[in-house]
């Protein structure tokens, strides 16, 4: 079942558990002030074994199901800290909204490299940190930084600091 992304509640889930983790892709630009909506939230999460733990963790919290198309609730997700490093990308369904793990976005080395050149930024009272413009490439025909030719998306990213 598709849901509209409550990005505040899903941020207050994950940081009750403690998760450390990089907010990518649209919902990052839109932080960013972005005028294009997007419908899920990206998100590179750290892989510590303790970290992917907390993140099961929330995963549960927030009833995640893998998202499938033919299949709009979502399908089963058994998972665990283990199960979860075992994969580079998980496309989620979540009460609170559409939500991707990606391990290891195009481009990087994943959350220890997206972490490096973060800076704080507060939203929805939550500590995050901001970059700026980061250094992951452009997709699909965008280039990545507000002010660069293509427009926004592809080159944004957010940290939340642990």
């Amino acid at each position: 079942m598709e849901r509209e992304v409550d990005l505040a509640a899903l941020l207050s889930v994950f940081d009750r558990w403690g998760l450390s983790y990089v907010l990518i892709g649209g919902m990052a630009a839109v932080a960013h002030g972005s005028p294009f909506p997007t419908e899920d939230v990206d998100i590179t999460p750290a892989t510590g074994k303790d970290d992917l733990a907390r993140l099961s963790s929330a995963l549960h919290e927030l009833e995640a199901r893998v998202r499938a198309e033919g299949a709009p609730d979502g399908l089963p997700f058994a998972h665990d800290a283990d199960s979860l490093a075992n994969v580079q990308t998980w496309n989620l369904t979540t009460r609170y909204g559409d939500l991707d793990l990606s391990f290891v976005p195009d481009g990087t080395m994943g959350y220890d490299d997206l972490r490096r050149d973060a800076e704080e930024m507060l939203i929805f009272g939550l500590v995050t940190n901001d970059p700026a413009c980061s250094t992951v490439p452009a997709r699909d025909g965008c280039g990545g930084c507000g002010d660069a030719p293509g427009g926004w998306l592809g080159g944004h990213r957010l940290l939340a600091k642990r």
